[in-house]
């Protein structure tokens, strides 16, 4: 039921989309003519949004919540039609049986003749007032590259979200933020050393330990450093289970990148967090 909500809530921003004025008349983006972006645009901000619903819903982002709400965003994309369909006024001039004014486009064809003539062709306006045109087919290729993209766009944002919020399946409810732990340290054998020693403790399993471990890290993080170690830990407020997802950072002069082999995440078990929190 809750993931029905948020593709309800999908569908309906979709409409809206195409319901408003101005926008509607910029959802289908293409760069140099044929390479389609609006919904890779859609679904990247109807991933987030959908993540941060279900966030508040306690909803499990899994692989099989993940594909319906993707297939939700994919849906909203085709919702704009319709909000376009039954909102858009267009001038109508010189029509016999009609008087001349504006008239829903809605009043003037059916929705399947709007789609029809929507991937008729499409055209575009070029440099010095030129006007590039692109056949039905490019254009049907196109919309249906839009509609994958948005889905596919909604479907990595959420799983992506789903490595920082640790999600509690015992007890049904994303994990709460406790500290986060960031420790800076110059490069070479210390740090070598460091990161051992943490390894080491990830692998006993020893979550005081562990936590001890970062706060000291902590303690004595040098500010000329150019390693980065940041440490997010959450718990489960019914449990007391805690995660601990670590990234690690190295500065190349100019900005921080991340290791991504040195990043890592630690859960303890239930009750743990009591202890240390």
């Amino acid at each position: 039921m809750k993931a029905l909500l948020l593709i309800a809530v999908s569908l309906a921003a979709g409409y809206g989309l195409g319901a408003t004025p101005v926008v509607n008349e910029n959802l289908h983006w293409n760069l140099w003519f044929i390479v389609p972006v609006s919904g890779l645009i859609l679904g990247l901000l109807l991933g987030w949004l959908n993540f941060k619903g279900a966030y508040m819903l306690n909803l499990n982002v899994n692989g099989g919540t993940a594909w319906l709400l993707g297939l939700g965003a994919a849906g909203a994309y085709l919702m704009t039609e319709f909000g376009i369909y039954n909102t858009l006024m267009i001038p109508v001039a010189g029509v016999e049986g009609l008087v001349d004014g504006e008239y829903k486009l809605s009043a003037l064809f059916t929705f399947q003749d709007y789609i029809a003539i929507t991937l008729e062709s499409s055209a575009y306006d070029g440099k010095g007032g030129t006007e590039f045109e692109i056949g039905g087919w490019a254009t049907e290729l196109t919309y249906g590259v839009d509609i994958l993209a948005c889905f596919f766009a909604a479907f990595g944002t959420q799983r992506l979200q789903v490595a920082k919020y640790p999600f509690c399946e015992r007890c049904e409810r994303y994990k709460m933020r406790d500290t986060v732990f960031e420790a800076l340290m110059p490069s070479g054998d210390a740090a070598q050393q460091a990161f051992e020693n943490l390894m080491r403790l990830l692998e006993n399993r020893n979550y005081q330990q562990v936590v001890s471990f970062l706060k000291d890290l902590t303690m004595k993080s040098d500010s000329e450093g150019d390693i980065k170690i940041t440490a997010d830990q959450r718990f489960c407020t019914e449990c007391k289970e805690a995660s601990i997802i670590g990234r690690v950072f190295q500065n190349d002069g100019k900005d921080w990148k991340e290791v991504d082999d040195l990043a890592f995440q630690f859960d303890s078990k239930p009750g743990e967090h009591a202890v240390i929190g």
